[in-house]
């Protein structure tokens, strides 16, 4: 792929997910950011699957520029994951009343999701470093 063209596609992805993020916080719009944020999962776990067929040794990225994180079958599993949650966004909200439980229900159920992201892209990056280490 020309460079010029790579650089384009990275700003083009860059303001598609900061504003699929954004939207997501918004009631209004948070349907059609949850299927932007859908495509968007597709979109890579596509481009990592048909990286691993190639058998190309890549960073993907996912953890910035010094994870050191290598496209594995590991990066679709958890993509699923995501997959999952981005098309439960997309099913419709309930109109009852929330409470301050359930409040509290979403606010520690995210952050047990985040933290088992977060422990799962240490594993996979840590993975990596071991597999090297092992290798010398």
């Amino acid at each position: 792929m020309p460079a010029a063209f790579t650089e384009f596609v990275r700003i083009v992805l860059l303001i598609t997910e900061i504003s699929t993020g954004l939207l997501l916080l918004l009631p209004a719009t948070r349907p059609l950011a949850a299927w932007s944020a859908l495509g968007l999962l597709l979109l890579y776990s596509l481009l990592i699957t048909v990286g691993l067929i190639r058998g190309l040794d890549l960073d993907c990225g996912c953890s910035g520029p010094r994870a050191g994180l290598k496209l594995s079958p590991w990066l679709l599993l958890r993509n699923m994951g995501l997959i999952l949650i981005a098309w439960l966004l997309t099913l419709p909200a309930s109109n009852r009343f929330t409470g301050i439980e359930d409040c509290l229900i979403v606010i520690f159920a995210s952050s047990t999701l985040g933290l088992i992201y977060l422990s799962f892209e240490h594993f996979l990056a840590n993975r990596e470093k071991l597999t090297l280490l092992r290798h010398r």
